[in-house]
C-alpha cells in the first residue's frame, strides 16, 4: 500500500508520570537507532495560550484578493479586528486571497476565521506557497471562531488561500481574519487538540490518556492513547511512525505490547473526511528516563513538530 506522510507530530512527555496506572509487564531495554535529533516543535493550538514571542506575520505582509465586494477590502482580513471583513462580492469558488512580504519568512501555522454570519461558508480551501507546496483547508467553524493549521516548517514568500468549496447558502464568500506564524516552541495539555495539514490530508490529533507500567526489571512501559480524525482528504497514521527521543537526542521505536492486553495499537489505516479512529501507540524506558519525548513523523528522520504535556495542567 502506498503511504502518504501525514504531518509529523510530536507529544512531549514526562517520563515521571503521576497518576498513571500500575501494572505488571515483561519487556526488553529498547534499542537506540543511530539518528540523533534534537527536539523542534511548531506553534500552539488554538486549545493553548500563544506565548509572548508569537508574532502575527500576516500584518506585514502585502494582501490582494481576487476580488473586493465595496467596504469589505482584503486588508480587512489582516487588521486584527475580527468585525471587519474581507468579501468578494459573490459566493465563487476559486476567489482567494494572497499574503505576500518583500523577504522569505518561515511559516509554521495559519490561523483563519470565516465571515460570521449564517449563510456565507467555507467549507474546503487549499494553502498554495511560494515554495509550489500545498495543504489543504477544512470547512472552517460556521460561527467565526477562528481555526489553527499547522504543517511542515517552510520558507516562503507569499501564500495564497483559494476557496474550494462554498455552502449552498453562500452569497459573498470571504474571511474575517487569516493569520500567519512562524513555528513556536509551545506544549499543549493533555487533551488538546491540534490540526495539521498537508497536500494529501487534514487530520485532528487529540491525546487522551497515557499509562505507566512499571516492570521489575526497571523497564517502564509507556502507552500513548490517541484519536486522529480526518478533516479532509486522506489520512493514513500508522504506529511505525512513531518514535521516542532520549535526553541525547537518540530514537526509540515503538514496540508491541508485551502483554497483548492493554489497547489495540495504531496500524495501517487509511481515513477520509469524517473518519477517525482511536488506538495506542507503546514505548519501553527506563524508570529514570526523565525528560523523555514521544514524537510522531512521517519517516523515521523527519523533525518533529508540536508538543503536548500528558501531564494535566
Amino acid at each position: 500500500m502506498h503511504r502518504r506522510a501525514l504531518p509529523a507530530i510530536l507529544l512531549a512527555v514526562s517520563v515521571g508520570l503521576t497518576g498513571c496506572a500500575a501494572e505488571s509487564s515483561a519487556s526488553a531495554k529498547p534499542t537506540p537507532s543511530a539518528t540523533a535529533q534534537s527536539e523542534e516543535s511548531a506553534s500552539p493550538t488554538a486549545a493553548t495560550t500563544p506565548s509572548d514571542t508569537t508574532v502575527d506575520l500576516a500584518g506585514a505582509a502585502v494582501v490582494t484578493a481576487s476580488s473586493e465586494a465595496a467596504g469589505n477590502l482584503a486588508a480587512n482580513a489582516t487588521d486584527g479586528d475580527p468585525a471587519t471583513e474581507w468579501s468578494t462580492g459573490d459566493g465563487a469558488v476559486g476567489s482567494s486571497l494572497t499574503l505576500e512580504w518583500d523577504a522569505e519568512q518561515e511559516l509554521g501555522s495559519i490561523t483563519l476565521s470565516d465571515r460570521a454570519n449564517s449563510d456565507d461558508h467555507v467549507e474546503a480551501g487549499t494553502l498554495e506557497f511560494s515554495d509550489g507546496s500545498t495543504a489543504l483547508v477544512p470547512a472552517l467553524p460556521d460561527d467565526g471562531d477562528a481555526i489553527l493549521i499547522e504543517f511542515a516548517p517552510r520558507f516562503v514568500t507569499s501564500v495564497r488561500f483559494v476557496v474550494d468549496a462554498v455552502g449552498p447558502y453562500t452569497t459573498d464568500v470571504g474571511l474575517a481574519e487569516i493569520g500567519a506564524a512562524s513555528p513556536q516552541s509551545i506544549a499543549s495539555v493533555l487533551g488538546a487538540e491540534r490540526i495539521f495539514s498537508d497536500a494529501n490530508g487534514v487530520a485532528l490529533i487529540r491525546p487522551n490518556a497515557v499509562t505507566s507500567v512499571d516492570d521489575v526489571d526497571g523497564i517502564r512501559l509507556i502507552r500513548v492513547d490517541l484519536e486522529i480524525e480526518a478533516l479532509a482528504g486522506t489520512v493514513e497514521p500508522s504506529q511505525s511512525w512513531f518514535t521516542m527521543l532520549g535526553a541525547d537526542g537518540a530514537r526509540y521505536e515503538p514496540v508491541d505490547d508485551p502483554a497483548d492486553d492493554l489497547a489495540d495499537p495504531i496500524g495501517d489505516a487509511v481515513l477520509v473526511e469524517g473518519d477517525s479512529l482511536t488506538g495506542t501507540v507503546h514505548f519501553e524506558v527506563p524508570s529514570d528516563g526523565s525528560g523523555f519525548l514521544i514524537a510522531y513523523a512521517p519517516d523515521p528522520d523527519a523533525e518533529p513538530l508540536a508538543t503536548w504535556s500528558l501531564n494535566a495542567a
